[in-house]
C-alpha cells in the first residue's frame, strides 16, 4: 500500500512540475536562484522532510533502545 501512494504521490510530482514551469528567482542571503517553480516547491519539501526526519529521529532511537 505505502508503494502505491509513493507511486501516486510521484506522478503527481511529475504532473505539477509539467504545468508549472514559469522560471522564478529566489534570494537567500547572498545567494540567488533562478528555477522553475515545480523545483523549488518540491526541492522545499524534500528539505522539509529531510529535516524532520531528522527532527524525530532520535525520540525513534530512544523509544526502541527503551524497548529492549
Amino acid at each position: 500500500m505505502r508503494t502505491v501512494l509513493v507511486l501516486v504521490f510521484l506522478l503527481l510530482m511529475v504532473f505539477f512540475a509539467l504545468e508549472n514551469q514559469l522560471q522564478t528567482t529566489v534570494i537567500v542571503g547572498p545567494f540567488a536562484i533562478t528555477q522553475s517553480v515545480a523545483i523549488i516547491v518540491i526541492s522545499t519539501f524534500i528539505i522539509g522532510v529531510i529535516i524532520g526526519r531528522a527532527v524525530t529521529l532520535p525520540r525513534a532511537i530512544q523509544g526502541r533502545i527503551s524497548k529492549s
